[in-house]
């Protein structure tokens, strides 16, 4: 569950949350990024769950 969004900066913001080994998983698909895509590095900060996501979306 989470959200994608493109940035202005060129970055892109990304919010997941789920089962310990999904988001290592999904976190090391950050890494490559889609076909195309140029992934310089990833942060990434442990933050506490947002109630209520349900999905995942992407915002524009």
């Amino acid at each position: 569950m989470g959200f994608v969004k493109n940035l202005s900066t060129g970055q892109v913001e990304v919010w997941a949350q789920g089962a310990p080994a999904a988001l290592e998983e999904f976190s090391a698909w950050l890494l490559k990024g889609p076909s195309g895509a140029r992934v310089e590095k990833v942060d990434e900060e442990p933050r506490d769950l947002r109630p209520g996501l349900r999905s995942f979306e992407v915002h524009f």
